[in-house]
């Protein structure tokens, strides 16, 4: 029996194409080599292996210190970011110009 290829899953699985993948391409049986497309599955459906991230080892050669510096804030940024101008108007109070 051959194993599935990436065609078999979306039919079982339509938001897989939704989701985002970055340098990811799918997800690889780690026992039997399956390949399936990214989605929340976590065992091969023919071996009952377990399903590795599978990934563009080009796009992640590309990844460089200063690409990932210049890239969006992260959620975690922008929190310490609000968090720290509150600590700062309770302790200081508001900036000039800004009734309390």
């Amino acid at each position: 029996m051959t194993p599935p290829t990436m065609s078999v899953l979306p039919a079982l699985h339509p938001s897989a194409t939704q989701l985002p993948s970055g340098p990811a391409t799918g997800l690889r049986c780690r026992e039997c080599g399956a390949t399936y497309p990214l989605a929340p599955e976590h065992v091969c459906v023919e071996c009952f292996g377990p399903l590795e991230v599978d990934y563009d080892l080009d796009a992640l050669r590309r990844v460089t210190r200063k690409s990932v510096a210049a890239g969006p804030p992260s959620m975690c940024d922008a929190e310490v970011g609000r968090r720290r101008s509150a600590v700062d108007v309770a302790l200081r109070g508001p900036p000039a110009g800004r009734p309390r």
